[in-house]
């Protein structure tokens, strides 16, 4: 028998093994509060939505935005690690390894990604995602679809400031065609609620006082520091 676990996992009574709370409350929850699926648009006056969540294979920041990425209003999807040029290295013609499309609205799905936090909930699996196969000098490309697994965006990005300001400016320049047009009538107002505290009077010493203070350095708003 060959077993796929660390070697003293098969004598240990717990099996390395851990509860796991069920999402599913609070993906009912989404969808008894707010109408899914959701799709907005710059030219009707709606606000934006951007979801933030990471791929944990790629360990790459992923962004599920409301608006399309074309005038038409027909295309959505969010194109994630690295990005790939044809050996002519014409930049308009590059493509980002992987590209999750959803032209019609953001789903549920989606929201959940953005929002499963580890350890306590399991990833959040999406399927029928484009991996880059190949790429030639026209542009031409060819796939593979594949499953990939999602935790809560706050793993890389728990503070999305940069990204935020990085999908305002694509849009202006890739959609809209002139950015300087774009920013100067939709002017960004951002508040930052930080909800993990910075500064705490005493040091913690039992264990589950350690896990929180670890959690409020690890989470709490960074964008103080320049990046």
């Amino acid at each position: 028998m060959i077993s796929t676990k660390p070697f003293f996992d098969n004598f240990s009574p717990l099996n390395n093994t851990w509860y796991l709370y069920t999402n599913r409350p609070l993906k009912e929850s989404l969808e008894n509060f707010a109408k899914f699926p959701i799709a907005t648009s710059f030219n009707h006056n709606q606000p934006r939505l951007l979801l933030v969540s990471v791929d944990v294979q790629e360990g790459a920041v992923v962004i599920f935005d409301s608006y399309p990425k074309d005038e038409q209003g027909t295309r959505r999807e969010s194109g994630y690690g690295e990005f790939i040029v044809p050996e002519n290295n014409d930049l308009k013609k590059g493509h980002y390894r992987y590209t999750i499309s959803y032209p019609k609205r953001i789903s549920s799905d989606y929201a959940m990604a953005s929002g499963s936090v580890p350890i306590n909930y399991t990833y959040t699996e999406i399927d029928g995602i484009n991996k880059l196969k190949s790429i030639d000098n026209q542009g031409n490309v060819t796939f593979d679809e594949t499953p990939r697994y999602f935790w809560d965006g706050g793993i890389l990005s728990n503070t999305p400031l940069r990204e935020l300001i990085q999908s305002h400016k694509d849009y202006g320049f890739g959609v809209v065609g002139n950015e300087e047009d774009y920013a100067s009538s939709s002017d960004l107002d951002v508040y930052i609620v930080d909800v993990w505290p910075t500064k705490e009077e005493n040091i913690p010493w039992d264990h589950d006082a350690v896990l929180d203070r670890k959690e409020d350095l690890l989470l709490n708003d960074k964008t103080d520091y320049p990046s």
